[in-house]
């Protein structure tokens, strides 16, 4: 390790032997508390060698330990040198600062985030991907010196809402910076990373299957028992690895059909007077029964994931009323302890404590007490780092929480509780998948901990014992690229590269790698039934009966056109909807172009700077001069719209709520004008695009804006959707940074108040 003058820091610990490869284990166990495995030795090799590396491992394996690894031996090269360090969602990035921090110190760590900036010219830089791909755009001098990214998480990829980002950037990143990319264990991995050695070459791939902590597969039965208190833990699968078929049996009883109890209530799974008496009926086993049954064998603590923030809640609510209580008197004055502890350090005001009861903080705190805890979006951001604090400690012995949990944040448990298998994708109700469920039980068995890891799936209506074998059993999922041009996109490279250069880009994305895979199959089809029409068309000439020749040709010449729509479609979609996204930008003057060359307009200028929702739609309005004396809160309210929350509100402004801004309702109105127009576009050119504006928010952010108190902007919010709030007040403070950055003669001249109001309510406080 070398400080800034390139001196050696000798009493950092070395994850990197620089000569003797062999004894590096030995070495450096004590310091990470474990034995290198022998995947990570071989990581370290290779990033020795100043190779990309691609390293695909379960959750908990320890993938980690070679993107440290990757920081220290750039930093030892050379004081000047820096490293990125990127993830997918901002608590993880939270949580890689602060451990970075610890190890070299705050003076040679920062975190950029969109509203985030700390220490930018740091040594090692810990940001979202969305940042450095701006900076890869704009040729930033930010990247002088930079050599070495970390892609942590780098599976998301697939995300179909922000993976498009990572292609671009592994894509455009300079040859000169090595990639270290950390990956969850996918099954087309040789894919990935041939992929990767097509894009980045020289490429070296380690992937291992091998958990840390091996993993048992269980499902929770109602008991038949009523002693056994209500529930049941069999394994999923017998002594010699095959399907337990003594559980099979079990789960072949039917479960109780909707009912209604005296009062007219309906419920499911639930037991009713003399009901369970009946032979072959099962039950869902209760949660207060499932934790008790984890208790009793003694495998806690668990994560119980549940689909929903409000079913997170009320299990809370559930548990706690059941009197449930998971600690000693002496973990309950240690945790009594921390919490003290905790919020001196993270709210020193005195005053903001008593404005957390507003959140419910004393019956969090009593539930925390209890050992109990949920961990959700919807929670605000002290709460879900409280819990992680006492989590980590050892402290919370259950927490109920949704599948963000399962993504990066290092909460491992002993056991870890699914209670469906069927999940709200935002359209409908779909099975979890097998990359899903793996995420998700990853997460049981803690490294140095537990000799054994827990995976619990709760038994419910319709699930069968070969639902959970056929998720169990299938270890590894495909990687399957999310990537599709943006208008984002083709601003920035229709004015950066020639024609040829972007399609060539534009191949390289691992989205058309694996599309050509695909199209070979199709290739095949092509030649199949090319070759039997070559035989029909022969055969017409020689039979008798001309008229049933003619119908067998016609069919293979229609399957024949089928094929080649299919393989141009499929070969071509990329491309073609770079073409039509620069089509309407042309069309729009956003990039004028003259022979071959394109070039921006002022709005195109604009456009390759943000990055938004609903991106065209934004640089219109900007634009329009509607925003321009926009008083704080209005301008904050308006750019609410512009964000990403769950709520699926398009109801619009009160007008009795607000002020009698006029230029307000003006910039209201042309917005729903220019998303009608935006939407009449996009469907002329026979694209499919995100949703139109989202309105939900207007009205409370307008709050945030005038300062009003906690209890008036809850009062409005609503208590359920406070995760969207704080999504909400993060996407704006990043989008007023945006447009401080780039918006030129139209920034508003309230930004940059806004950014304070915002930064300095109350509220915010509470919020980052």
């Amino acid at each position: 390790m070398s400080d800034a003058t390139g001196q050696a820091n000798c009493s950092m610990p070395r994850y990197v032997a620089l000569v003797d490869m062999q004894n590096l284990a030995q070495r450096y166990s004590g310091d990470l508390g474990f034995a290198l495995d022998e995947f990570q030795v071989k990581a370290l090799e290779y990033v020795e060698q100043n190779k990309n590396v691609l390293v695909g491992a379960p959750t908990g394996a320890g993938k980690t330990v070679v993107g440290d690894a990757a920081i220290f031996f750039w930093l030892e090269q050379d004081g000047f040198n820096r490293v990125y360090y990127t993830t997918p969602i901002k608590a993880l990035s939270n949580q890689k600062y602060h451990d970075l921090c610890k190890k070299y110190g705050e003076t040679r760590v920062g975190l950029v985030t969109g509203d985030t900036v700390v220490n930018k010219d740091a040594q090692v830089i810990v940001m979202t991907t969305e940042v450095l791909r701006n900076q890869v755009y704009s040729d930033s001098s930010a990247l002088e010196n930079v050599k070495c990214v970390v892609f942590d998480e780098v599976h998301y990829l697939g995300d179909k809402g922000r993976g498009s980002v990572w292609e671009e950037v592994l894509i455009h990143l300079p040859r000169d910076i090595t990639i270290i990319a950390l990956s969850a264990t996918v099954s087309n991995v040789e894919q990935f990373a041939a992929w990767l050695e097509k894009v980045r070459e020289n490429c070296a791939i380690v992937v291992t299957d091998k958990r840390p902590v091996p993993l048992i597969q269980h499902i929770i039965l109602s008991s038949d028992d009523e002693k056994r208190n209500g529930a049941r833990i069999w394994d999923v699968y017998d002594d010699h690895g095959s399907m337990n078929m003594k559980l099979a049996s079990k789960m072949q009883k039917k479960m109780p059909s909707f009912h209604k109890d005296r009062r007219g209530r309906r419920g499911k799974g639930r037991s009713f007077p003399n009901e369970n008496k009946h032979k072959g009926t099962r039950k869902v086993p209760g949660r207060v029964a499932v934790i008790e049954e984890l208790r009793s064998n003694g495998i806690l603590p668990a994560i119980y994931f549940i689909f929903s923030r409000k079913g997170c809640d009320d299990a809370l609510k559930q548990v706690m009323s059941a009197r449930l209580n998971l600690t000693s008197r002496e973990e309950q004055d240690e945790i009594r302890l921390q919490i003290d502890l905790f919020l001196l350090d993270e709210i020193p005001t005195p005053s903001d404590h008593k404005s957390l009861d507003l959140f419910g903080f004393e019956n969090f705190k009593r539930a925390l007490i209890s050992g109990i805890a949920t961990h959700h979006a919807g929670l605000i951001p002290v709460f879900k780092s409280l819990v992680e604090h006492l989590f980590e400690r050892g402290l919370i012995k259950v927490v109920f929480a949704t599948e963000t949990l399962a993504l990066g944040i290092n909460m491992p448990a002993k056991s870890v509780v699914i209670e469906s298998i069927i999940k709200y994708d935002g359209v409908k109700h779909v099975p979890l998948t097998p990359g899903q469920f793996t995420q998700l039980t990853g997460r049981a068995g803690r490294r140095g901990l537990d000799e054994i890891g827990h995976a619990f799936v709760v038994d419910g209506r319709n699930l069968t014992l070969f639902d959970v074998t056929k998720l169990s059993s299938a270890r590894l999922y495909p990687l399957k690229s999310a990537f599709t041009p943006s208008f984002n996109m083709v601003a920035n490279m229709s004015c950066k590269y020639t024609r040829l250069q972007i399609e060539h880009i534009l191949n390289m994305s691992f989205a058309q790698f694996q599309v050509d895979d695909s199209a070979e199959e199709i290739q095949m089809r092509i030649t199949r039934y090319t070759a039997q029409e070559a035989t029909l068309k022969r055969e017409l000439e020689q039979v008798k009966d001309k008229e049933k020749a003619k119908e067998r040709l016609r069919r293979v010449k229609q399957k024949l056109k089928n094929a080649e729509n299919d393989l141009h479609k499929m070969k071509f979609r990329i491309i073609e909807r770079y073409a039509k996204l620069q089509e309407i930008l042309v069309e729009n003057e956003y990039i004028a172009v003259r022979g071959q060359v394109y070039s921006p307009s002022q709005k195109g200028v604009l456009l390759q700077g943000f990055y938004c929702e609903n991106e065209l739609t934004f640089i219109e309005l900007l634009t329009s001069g509607v925003l321009k004396i926009l008083p704080a809160a209005n301008l904050i309210s308006v750019l609410s719209c512009f964000v990403s929350v769950r709520s699926n509100s398009t109801s619009f402004v009160q007008k009795e709520l607000v002020s009698r801004n006029s230029g307000y309702f003006d910039a209201l109105e042309r917005l729903q004008k220019l998303d009608k127009e935006y939407q009449v576009l996009v469907k002329r050119h026979q694209l499919v695009e995100e949703d139109g504006i989202n309105y939900s928010l207007v009205n409370v952010m307008f709050l945030v804006g005038t300062g009003a108190t906690v209890e008036t902007v809850l009062k409005e919010l609503g208590a359920e959707n406070l995760g969207d709030l704080v999504r909400a007040s993060r996407g704006i403070l990043d989008l007023l940074s945006q447009i401080v950055r780039y918006a030129g003669e139209f920034t508003p001249e309230n930004a940059q108040n806004a950014i304070e109001i915002l930064r300095g309510s109350d509220l915010f406080g509470f919020l980052e």
